[in-house]
């Protein structure tokens, strides 16, 4: 899932400003796969362990100094929480056809990357482009507290 401009984003209860986007993904982690001894097909594939990843992609604001030293690390785990507008998002939101108003995401999430780096600033209509921009991407693994219970909680 790929949530776009998400209307608030809290880790830890401290807020995480200039969150352009947010993806989930869930990954196999580990699969129980089979083959026939007659074909080189496979005939059978279970994805025994799911790993769900989070990326928080923020744009830091020079004038936010908090924000630019105020990094989650590696090993920290908390809540993470957001709300989202789901109605405008076409195919990576809720879809044309799905329900539409805004949701709310909680789960428990450990981080695992918290990377900056400095991206060119888009180009103006005359061509010139504008000033670079601070780009943090946070990667957390999502934790869950129930076996068997989907641990990204949405409301």
């Amino acid at each position: 899932m790929l949530v776009i401009e998400p209307k608030s984003v809290y880790f830890a209860d401290a807020p995480l400003t200039g969150v352009r986007t947010i993806a989930i993904e869930r990954r196999a982690a580990t699969l129980a796969e089979e083959w026939s001894d007659v074909g080189p097909h496979q005939m059978f594939c279970d994805a025994t362990r799911v790993r769900t990843v989070v990326r928080v992609v923020q744009h830091l604001d020079a004038g936010d100094p908090a924000a630019l030293v105020a990094a989650p690390v590696p090993g920290q785990q908390d809540q993470l929480r957001f709300e989202a507008s789901m109605g405008n998002q076409g195919a990576a939101g809720a879809g044309a056809g799905g329900s539409r108003g805004t949701r709310r995401f909680a789960m428990l999430a450990c981080v695992v990357a918290a990377a900056t780096e400095l991206v060119p600033g888009p180009l103006t209509a005359s061509g010139a482009r504008q000033a670079s921009i601070a780009v943090r991407t946070i990667s957390l693994h999502v934790v869950a507290s129930v076996p068997g219970v989907d641990p990204v909680q949405v409301s």
